[in-house]
């Protein structure tokens, strides 16, 4: 009797004999039965952290093949933070171990702020829409600065931001209210020193 490991037949039925089935043999000569002992197992190998080439690599090396897949997950980008079946399960050789990614973050795409000091607020505004920005004006006084022309921004021209920002921009309401005096009040008496 010799046992074999077989993918197709199950364990602990006969595989073949030797010499093959019809053959004669004399009398006493031996035969030899083969024995399935099911498929060969192996167990799924340590994945957790691994990088994608690393996982297929290691899942390769014990026979068995690599599904991968994204999910939704705050481990590290790049590495692999679960597997199904779970590491050190046994499994057939040659059996599909799923590994889960963490999903890819989207890109974040950035402009840089232009100058916007000394624009309108009208021209201001349009220009942060085409840049995929939005506009929130803040009036502050200005003694050089006609009313509503951009004195100030934040943040500053140069900076990187990610499309959908909203940029604060100051704008001119003109110059600061002066207190102009005024005439005294003169005092009225209640009562009349002559009389009348």
């Amino acid at each position: 009797m010799k046992g074999e490991n077989s993918a197709s037949v199950a364990a602990d039925v006969v595989i073949g004999t030797n010499p093959a089935a019809g053959k004669t043999i004399l009398s006493g000569e031996s035969l030899t039965v083969r024995l399935s002992e099911g498929a060969k197992t192996v167990k799924v190998p340590p994945l957790i952290g691994l990088t994608e080439a690393q996982a297929v690599q290691a899942l390769s090396t014990a026979g068995l093949t690599a599904d991968m897949r994204r999910g939704q997950s705050n481990a590290k980008q790049g590495q692999v933070y679960d597997s199904s079946p779970d590491v050190g399960t046994s499994v057939a050789s040659g059996s599909t171990v799923t590994v889960y990614l963490p999903a890819d973050k989207p890109q974040v795409e950035t402009v840089n702020l232009p100058n916007f000091i000394g624009m309108g607020s009208t021209d201001a505004r349009t220009a942060l829409r085409n840049l995929g920005l939005y506009a929130r004006f803040e009036e502050r006084p200005s003694e050089v600065a006609g009313q509503g022309v951009v004195i100030d921004q934040n943040p500053r021209e140069g900076t990187a931001v990610a499309k959908g920002l909203t940029v604060v921009l100051f704008i001119s309401s003109g110059p600061s209210p002066t207190d102009f005096p005024t005439d005294s009040a003169t005092d009225v008496p209640t009562d009349d020193p002559f009389g009348n």
